[in-house]
């Protein structure tokens, strides 16, 4: 009764799955290679400048330049420029004798001759970890946006290897059909080709649910569709 009812569904639906096989088709990325560098270039390059956190990096390090450089500027602070004013004496005055006095000094603070140097270097060394940490982020976003890609072009060629199964399996089960409704095909055979079928469409269904999953994993990183990237 069991296989009846197998049989009954499969002169049912593989029309429908005949139909369906020749609809659903791999994306046309597979055009883009991995060796295609420039397209892997172009992705790089959108997805560092759509993820805001790369902003954040660069700038740190633009802060970190200014204050280097008000560091450097900082002996200036260091020195002070005093200007004195000494009136006339009264008797000066009563005897028309004035004498305007006026003094100018110059004061310097030597402990900065130990501490700017230093502050400087640290400002420095600060810069740089700045610099290292940009550095590191564009790494992490080419390593990632290639590594994603690499998956998602490995899922579409899985994808279409599992079309082709499937294709496959279907011309094989369509000739079995024939076969068995004339009497020249056992009924163990059409069920074994039967189970076959089951198990290409459920392996081509996950390949292709794998290629949605890589596709916007890879897109989350570029901040816009594959399609809008040329």
């Amino acid at each position: 009764m069991a296989r009846a009812i197998l049989i009954f569904l499969a002169l049912i639906f593989l029309p429908a799955l005949q139909s369906e096989s020749q609809v659903v088709k791999p994306d046309d990325y597979l055009s883009n290679a991995m060796g295609d560098t420039a397209y892997i270039s172009k992705l790089i390059q959108t997805a560092w400048d759509n993820n805001p956190s790369n902003r954040v990096f660069e700038s740190r390090v633009r802060i970190a330049e200014d204050e280097v450089s008000l560091k450097k500027n900082s002996w200036f602070n260091t020195l002070s420029l005093n200007f004195q004013y000494f009136p006339p004496f009264v008797n000066e005055v009563a005897n028309n004798n004035i004498d305007y006095r006026f003094g100018v000094g110059v004061s310097f603070n030597f402990g900065a001759l130990f501490t700017i140097p230093l502050q400087i270097s640290q400002t420095k060394e600060r810069m740089n970890i700045d610099n290292y940490n940009l550095l590191l982020q564009r790494n992490f976003i080419r390593a990632e946006v290639t590594r994603r890609y690499s998956t998602y072009i490995t899922s579409l060629k899985i994808q279409k290897i599992n079309n082709n199964a499937f294709e496959d399996v279907l011309s094989s089960i369509v000739l079995i059909k024939y076969k068995f409704e004339k009497g020249e095909e056992t009924l163990d055979n059409y069920n074994k080709a039967l189970s076959a079928m089951s198990e290409k469409a459920v392996t081509k269904v996950k390949s292709e649910g794998d290629v949605i999953l890589a596709k916007a994993s890879l897109e989350e990183l570029l901040g816009k569709k594959l399609e809008e990237i040329e």
